[in-house]
């Protein structure tokens, strides 16, 4: 028999969605809507359109729980696929499609649809479906029975594909009902291993399946769809294993149940494995997408979908051929002799045994691995950077790594608009495969959005590219100030690593100021110039050491105040005094901790105070000071205090009243008194009784002395109360509280 061309993905995908017969000769017909509905074992067809010339629906077949458990993993598994969602409606005679078996369908098993439009031009498809009706045989033995249902039957077979026509597939060929494989497959991929809309078994095409056949819709198949449909990118976004030791969450991948897989894997996201330990043939395994692997003894019999990423393997305990794809691949072979190719990436041959117990030689480019005296065989490893055993992890002197690197410009901010600031990312040498990385652009002394706009995103270099750049929007001013930096972070490498040797690359850019300060762009007292607004945010700057700054601001009584101003990062960290000030200057709150909290008690102008730090030069005085109205009265704290325990050694027992938040000023006041228990003041403790001020912090800790005595007693307890609470709430509800 003459060999048959191999098909494009492209060719392949045109054959499989177009329709060969009918109305619809060369067009293809596909779903308009987000949503398809269907239901599983309806009598009554709503939309039909009969093939017969008796009505299916009079010869209606019930099928059994087993029938309906897999008709309903058939359309979830094509609904784990694509961008459309398919959703069962139970019992609906009028969902989208209805999926049934009847007597009379003239002994055929079909997709049929029912009342479809052709589309306006510009659509994707030539027509809409609107309702489609599946028939199953009732006489068929391939799906007449439970038994034709498990994983490799053919009935589970015949129901993916007649969802598939439904969903928009066709045959592959110009063949409907009956074909023969001599005469009408006309390209090598129409059969069963490459789609299910073939008529052709996966041995026909020179596969050994095992006389099973696919357990999902398979690589080509899936291929269409998505490009149809979109992909499905909430299916398995987590690190998902497939094969042994799964955790996929669906028994079709679980290789312990379905032991004879037939079946392409779609992942959307997640550090992924397929783990083929079980097995003890020799496999041809492949870790690309839109590739096949022989695996548990058949052949062509699992592929990655185009698109889906599998990071890691694990492989069988034979002698396994296996490639890696583009990504950092880790790939543990197992036992016997295995050959390793890595791919692009920076990949890993793991090894379950210390590193004493290995010989290892590099010549060419290959590096030969030996288990001496062990069960792991002889492994050629190509294109593997790092080797890790139980006990180290050794870099392999002869790989040549793709490394990121990167650097940062400098621009002049100006006074006006934007200009652009460039860091340069790249690559040591052009890989082989893609390579991504993940970027963010963020504040090193610079604030965003006043002096520059944060970004991020993900540059992607093909294969052979070297060099990429990120551009930052600076924003001009008029204002004095330091040279500012901003910082590029780099992050999640795939198919090569960082020159930091770390998880992370970062690299500095700098604004430089060509702006001439006032010699006091705000002076200290009423006749300011400078206003804030509660919501405000302005930019100004502290020229000398002595410096001090005022904005007026008109302020409501009752509302809390919060003015805030950030850390000058090149003075160590340092924050200017904040104090808030009356109408004649008189100071009513500060703090030189970043933020202060005011409440008036007047409503009119008040004026906000920034002073110098100590320490702070002319250069490194620019700052932004914000203003906001919480829109509350005065904060009420809440006070708790603990229990504690201490040995009557002489010592002293600690009680700490604790705030549930820092308390601005010195706005809370209690008093607090020590009472006899079944100890005494003055035999086993000294009594404390005394009022006490919490003001800018959280705590204050009550110190009472513990007297020591020789006499031999019992546990003593005393108590401590707080009464007279002013500011705050005791956390029990009540006026007072004790330890």
């Amino acid at each position: 028999m003459a060999t048959l061309p191999v098909f494009t993905p492209a060719q392949v995908v045109t054959q499989i969605t177009t329709n060969w017969g009918g109305g619809l000769t060369g067009k293809t017909l596909g779903w308009n809507q987000s949503t398809v509905t269907y239901a599983i074992n309806v009598k009554g067809h709503h939309h039909q359109q009969t093939q017969q010339s008796t009505n299916e629906a009079d010869g209606f077949v019930s099928m059994t729980t087993t029938m309906q458990g897999v008709a309903r993993y058939a359309f979830e598994m094509w609904d784990s696929l694509i961008g459309i969602s398919l959703t069962e409606a139970p019992g609906d005679t009028n969902a989208d499609i209805t999926f049934a078996y009847s007597s009379n369908t003239g002994n055929r098993t079909y997709s049929f649809p029912a009342n479809a439009t052709w589309a306006p031009a510009g659509s994707k498809f030539n027509a809409f479906y609107h309702k489609s009706g599946i028939w199953l045989s009732s006489q068929w033995a391939t799906h007449d029975s439970d038994s034709d249902m498990g994983f490799g039957g053919y009935g589970l077979l015949t129901y993916m594909h007649e969802i598939g026509h439904s969903l928009l597939l066709s045959h592959p060929g110009t063949y409907n009902f009956v074909a023969d494989y001599a005469k009408d497959a006309k390209f090598q991929q129409d059969n069963h291993s490459d789609t299910i809309m073939s008529y052709f078994r996966a041995d026909q095409a020179g596969y050994d399946h095992g006389g099973l056949f696919p357990q999902t819709p398979m690589l080509y198949d899936v291929l269409a769809l998505q490009q149809a449909y979109g992909a499905d990118m909430t299916t398995r976004t987590g690190d998902t294993t497939y094969g042994f030791n799964s955790n996929a969450g669906n028994n079709v991948f679980d290789f312990t149940v379905n032991t004879r897989p037939i079946l392409t894997i779609w992942d959307a996201s997640g550090t992924d494995t397929l783990d083929l330990s079980g097995f003890t043939a020799p496999q041809v395994i492949s870790l690309v997408d839109g590739t096949y692997s022989n695996v548990g003894g058949m052949t062509h019999n699992l592929a990655i979908a185009f698109g889906a990423r599998i990071e890691n393997l694990v492989g069988g305990s034979n002698a396994d051929q296996i490639t890696g794809n583009a990504l950092d691949n880790r790939i543990e072979g197992k036992q016997g002799n295995d050959a390793i190719d890595g791919g692009g990436g920076t990949d890993t041959a793991i090894y379950s045994d210390a590193r004493a117990q290995f010989s290892i030689s590099t010549t060419g480019g290959v590096t030969t691995v030996v288990h001496n005296g062990g069960n792991l065989g002889t492994d050629t490893l190509t294109n593997v950077e790092k080797l890790q055993f139980t006990d180290q992890t050794v870099v392999l002197s002869g790989a040549a790594q793709v490394v990121i690197s990167a650097t940062g410009g400098a621009v002049t901010e100006g006074d006006t608009g934007t200009t652009t600031l460039a860091f340069t990312v790249t690559l040591n040498k052009a890989a082989t495969g893609t390579v991504t990385v993940d970027y963010a652009v963020n504040s090193g002394t610079a604030s965003s959005p006043a002096d520059y706009t944060a970004t991020t995103g993900t540059l992607t270099f093909a294969a052979g590219e070297t060099s990429k750049t990120v551009n930052v929007s600076v924003k001009g001013d008029t204002v004095d100030e330091v040279d500012e930096s901003v910082n590029l972070v780099l992050s999640n490498a795939s198919g090569a690593t960082f020159s930091s040797n770390g998880a992370t690359l970062t690299v500095s850019g700098t604004i430089r100021d060509d702006d001439t300060a006032a010699a006091d762009d705000y002076p200290a007292s009423t006749a300011t110039t400078g206003r804030i607004g509660a919501g405000d945010t302005v930019k100004g700057t502290l020229e000398t050491t002595t410096d001090s700054d005022w904005f007026a601001a008109t302020l409501v009584a009752g509302h809390t105040y919060r003015a805030a101003i950030p850390a000058f990062v090149n003075s160590g960290g340092v924050f200017a005094g904040l104090t808030f000030r009356d109408a004649t200057g008189a100071a009513k709150a500060s703090s030189t901790t970043g933020t202060v909290e005011f409440t008036p008690t007047a409503s009119g102008t008040y004026y906000i105070d920034v002073d110098s730090p100590t320490g702070l030069t002319r250069a490194l005085g620019g700052y932004a000071l914000s203003l906001a109205d919480t829109g509350q009265t005065t904060k009420k704290y809440t006070l708790s205090v603990a229990n504690v325990s201490v040995a009557e050694d002489g010592g002293s027992a600690v009680v700490t009243v604790k705030a549930d938040a820092v308390i601005a000023g010195s706005s809370v006041t209690f008093d607090i008194a020590t009472a006899d228990g079944t100890a005494t003041a003055g035999n086993d403790y000294t009594a404390v009784n005394k009022s006490v001020s919490l003001g800018n912090t959280d705590h204050v800790d009550i110190v009472i002395p513990i007297l020591n005595d020789a006499s031999a007693e019992g546990n003593e307890t005393f108590q401590v109360n707080i009464s007279n609470i002013q500011g705050a709430t005791a956390a029990n509800g009540a006026s007072q509280m004790s330890a």
